[in-house]
């Protein structure tokens, strides 16, 4: 609470932080009900490697990072497909 009386907190972000978080955690669930439980965990660790690849990633200028958007673009594809043949795969077991 002393943080947040110390006007460190940005309540509108919060507020709708906390909206779409819901929703999400309520269509998650109910995702979660249909996709099979081994499914559900590869892609949850997919999600935690991509998150950790770019994570650890510097940050780039705006400069760069206009010109590096082609780049990105590819990689998007690239984890799609490779997730794809990996879940076509996990659907054989």
């Amino acid at each position: 609470m002393p943080h947040a009386r110390a006007g460190h907190v940005r309540w509108k972000t919060a507020v709708i932080f906390a909206i779409l978080s819901a929703i999400g955690a309520y269509f998650g669930s109910f995702a979660g009900t249909l996709i099979p439980e081994n499914q559900l965990l590869f892609l949850f660790s997919i999600s935690m490697m991509s998150m950790a690849v770019r994570m650890s990633m510097p940050k780039k200028k705006q400069e760069e990072a206009s010109a590096a958007g082609e780049q990105v673009n590819v990689w998007r594809a690239a984890v799609a497909i490779y997730m794809l043949f990996f879940n076509a795969e996990a659907l054989n077991m």
